[in-house]
């Protein structure tokens, strides 16, 4: 049961939504558990960016996670950029979803502050919709840090699933305060859409290449490789989304042939969704693997 503890009122602009400030005690479904997950305090449904969809209005919201405690000091964040394709305004939204609250909490227990927020990836067609959300979001991150408890300087991007194109928004160039990339199963080559994708089954090639120069993590390997922050990459081994892995592969061996390092770890017998679905040793050992690589590069 969730106990409230406080009530913010977010004066600035950016913000329209009042915060509750909450001990988070739900049940964790990662297959892994650090002490102090059941303890860690959350700020839930701040607007970060007012958008129109359609001729309707709608506030895009994220949940701030704090390690337990009151210490002041400024932390570093962990920013959780979520996959699955969801449907426009139908379902609960991904910063409800079992998933990402419990991502939320070990970042905060591992003594960062974890942040989840919604963005508008529906289909490849919204990449650019999204992307533009991931970028306000991240800028609600740094010009509110002091009020989320924040260090604006150290922060890591972590990716997942289909959203896998908008870790592309941090390989162009390295952004203010992003100091590493995480990856779980991830879509990371939009070049194969021409024939085939786990977004639709075929893309014809002009909306492909529209896309590809500033959204295919894979080509922006061959192009921009000294501008990258570290990355981390897991992989599924027995991830059953269509051509997924043969993305990851060919990202893999685009790293490779430009000299490019990355933080690989395969679960071999994993399935998409492993951090939930697999409760292994291998799970916790990635799982440490990732908060190891964060906690090095953010300090």
């Amino acid at each position: 049961m969730l106990s409230r503890i406080t009530m913010l009122t977010m004066a600035l602009a950016s913000v329209t939504h009042a915060a509750t400030a909450q001990t988070d005690t739900s049940a964790n479904v990662l297959g892994y558990e650090l002490p102090g997950m059941r303890d860690v305090h959350v700020r839930r449904d701040i607007t970060y960016r007012t958008v129109t969809d359609d001729g309707v209005t709608r506030t895009l919201t994220m949940d701030v996670y704090r390690p337990p405690g009151t210490a002041a000091a400024r932390r570093p964040a962990l920013i959780f950029v979520h996959g699955g394709l969801v449907a426009r305004q139908a379902g609960p939204a991904p910063t409800t979803w079992p998933t990402y609250r419990s991502w939320g909490r070990l970042a905060a227990a591992a003594g960062l502050v974890g942040v989840v927020f919604n963005h508008r990836m529906t289909t490849d067609e919204n990449i650019a919709i999204a992307a533009g959300d991931v970028v306000a979001a991240v800028a609600h991150v740094r010009a509110n840090a002091a009020t989320h408890g924040i260090d604006p300087d150290r922060l890591c991007i972590a990716v997942y699933s289909a959203g896998g194109p908008l870790a592309s928004t941090f390989m162009h160039e390295r952004e203010p305060g992003i100091r590493c990339l995480v990856l779980f199963y991830p879509y990371l080559d939009l070049e194969h859409m021409r024939s085939q994708s786990p977004f639709r089954p075929a893309h014809p090639a002009a909306h492909v290449d529209s896309l590809v120069p500033r959204y295919s993590p894979a080509h922006l390997l061959t192009v921009a490789p000294g501008n990258l922050p570290p990355i981390f990459l897991a992989m599924a081994g027995e991830d059953a989304i269509p051509r997924l892995n043969d993305s990851i592969e060919r990202f893999m061996r685009a790293a490779v042939a430009n000299r490019v390092e990355i933080d690989f770890a395969l679960h071999r017998r994993g399935a998409h969704g492993f951090d939930q679905r697999n409760h292994d040793a291998r799970t916790r050992e990635i799982l440490e693997h990732a908060l190891a690589f964060v906690t090095r590069h953010v300090q």
